[in-house]
């Protein structure tokens, strides 16, 4: 009987650190200069985020990846991303990081597994979430032709 209070108590012990840790991360809405995609980044670490869909987005975007430094580009925050739960077209993004607003690369992998470069817009962050519907074009209708 001691054990399974013991037990019980670690259990609890667990889950209520993990549930505290979990709470903490940044987030930042990134909108599409002239499309209507917007979607969340969540830095949890200082080297790990997640991308999710915004429910003002046309399209819905959902990745991981990495933040880390590059020789060219300096700090970068990358993921790899399927829009639309479309996961036989993944596509792959960097973005400056900390995240201000610029420009964002999006890159395909080649017939030969090397990336190639698909297309790059600028993008502005927001600190709240968005309302209502964006207008403009969506990102998968010209990233999927």
């Amino acid at each position: 009987m001691k054990r399974t209070a013991i037990a019980t108590m670690a259990l609890a012990a667990t889950l209520g650190l993990t549930g505290g840790a979990s709470a903490k991360y940044k987030v930042s809405t990134v909108t599409m200069v002239g499309f209507c995609d917007v979607f969340q980044v969540k830095q949890y670490t200082r080297a790990f985020i997640t991308v999710s869909p915004d429910p003002s987005s046309c399209d819905a975007f959902l990745g991981l990846g990495e933040i880390g430094k590059t020789n060219l580009s300096g700090s970068v925050a990358t993921a790899g991303v399927v829009m639309n739960g479309d996961a036989s077209n993944p596509l792959y993004l960097e973005m400056p990081f900390p995240l201000k607003g610029g420009v964002i690369q999006f890159f395909r992998l080649g017939p030969h597994g090397d990336p190639e470069q698909t297309m790059a817009t600028a993008y502005t962050i927001e600190r709240t979430r968005l309302k209502g519907p964006r207008s403009g074009q969506s990102l998968s209708s010209l990233l999927n032709r």
